[in-house]
């Protein structure tokens, strides 16, 4: 397919590395590269991520300064799957941490050795730890994980996803956190279809704008 009907030509400009011959007969469409200082978040936007982290510490920033925001109950699922075994366990914030550190450097090296992907690794508990970072006791982990129950899914139009949630939506404005994770982890990987995989993310996370994709990093 080497038409959008969804995209207008300043958005398909930005992924035409990928597809050289896509094309837009929609004119028009804007882009814009801010950092996280400059930016203000629409009320009606998504804001997409390659890597949980990112969008569980905006989650937690917009819980901070209590702005609404919304994200899939999926997400929420898998993060409290993956929290469970060591918060069972973890009588503080510091045992939690340590024992969570321990599995990762276990898995993470596991993988090395056996020359698996550890993209999906990092990504699962670079996420637990970015949670970790954010809070002060083990009960504000727990706090976390219920509160965030509150903006699932459909609690507000500014929406928290991954890149593989976002596959088959759009919104007029798409907020792309720290697309260079994507080149670094295409670097990372040895194999053409993993490097097609995060070309295919890119591409995704920009033609779900509609008019206006903003770069955030």
């Amino acid at each position: 397919m080497n038409e959008s009907f969804r995209c207008p030509t300043n958005i398909i400009k930005q992924v035409q590395r990928i597809v050289p011959n896509m094309m837009s007969a929609k004119k028009g469409g804007q882009v814009e590269r801010l950092n996280y200082h400059q930016i203000s978040y629409d009320d009606e936007c998504f804001i997409l991520c390659r890597v949980n982290s990112k969008l569980i510490r905006l989650a937690y920033t917009f819980m901070k300064t209590k702005q609404h925001f919304s994200i899939g109950a999926n997400f929420i699922r898998q993060l409290e799957f993956d929290l469970r075994p060591f918060l069972n366990k973890a009588k503080d914030l510091y045992s939690l941490r340590n024992k969570i550190t321990d599995r990762y450097k276990t898995e993470l090296n596991k993988a090395k050795q056996n020359r698996w992907a550890t993209s999906p690794i990092e990504n699962k508990y670079d996420a637990l730890l970015t949670l970790i970072d954010n809070v002060s006791t083990i009960n504000e982990v727990k706090d976390f994980t219920e509160t965030l129950k509150m903006h699932a899914d459909g609690a507000s139009a500014r929406k928290l996803m991954t890149i593989h949630a976002a596959k088959g939506l759009e919104s007029e404005h798409i907020y792309f956190l720290e697309p260079d994770i994507i080149n670094y982890l295409k670097g990372q990987a040895k194999e053409r279809w993993r490097q097609q995989e995060e070309d295919n993310l890119y591409y995704v996370a920009c033609t779900r704008a509609l008019s206006k994709l903003t770069f955030v990093s």
